[in-house]
């Protein structure tokens, strides 16, 4: 299926998220650390957003929304991806910024 194809929306779905390989932007592959993940955002309907957002995430695992394995897979990329996430500055809300987008 294609994302040119009819969005499917229901428990049975074969594509539950709608999310195709060609959306993945490539600069994910090369910021996922092999232990570790996160749950993506939605920038808009059916467009998601493959930024870490850190607050969405680190509430999952507060409130409990994130399984046990799910906040595990998150704090091991915060783990993993320290440096970049958090350096000498303060925690950034979403890594990569997003820059120049409405």
């Amino acid at each position: 299926m294609k994302s040119t194809d009819t969005e499917e929306y229901s428990y049975d779905a074969v594509n539950k998220f709608n999310i195709y390989p060609e959306q993945i932007p490539p600069r994910l592959v090369e910021f996922m650390p092999s232990k570790g993940g996160y749950l993506i955002g939605n920038l808009q309907l059916a467009r998601m957003g493959f930024h870490f957002f850190s607050l969405g995430n680190l509430w999952s695992i507060v409130s409990s929304l994130a399984t046990a394995e799910q906040s595990h897979a998150i704090l091991d990329l915060i783990e993993a991806k320290w440096a970049g996430l958090v350096a000498d500055m303060p925690f950034k809300i979403c890594y990569p910024a997003i820059d120049g987008q409405a």
